[in-house]
């Protein structure tokens, strides 16, 4: 858990620079709803593996990438 908070702030780090190179495209509230977001993002997929498994991801793979056949086959 350290060590993705640590990337999570080299990432925020790393968006800070970018504003401060072109601060018309990047406002700092943008960056910081971003960072929180991926946080909790992160945070709740970590707890999801841990306590479940990848077969709902599964289902969605082979649904969809059957109707990706079935779409562009036509």
């Amino acid at each position: 858990m350290v060590d993705l908070l640590g990337e999570l702030l080299q990432g925020l780090g790393a968006l800070l620079q970018l504003h401060r190179a072109q601060p018309a495209q990047l406002p700092p509230h943008r960056v910081v709803v971003t960072a929180v977001t991926a946080y909790l993002s992160v945070r709740f997929l970590m707890r999801y593996f841990q306590t479940s498994t990848l077969t709902p991801f599964a289902i969605y793979c082979l649904v969809f990438g059957a109707a990706s056949i079935v779409h562009f086959a036509l």
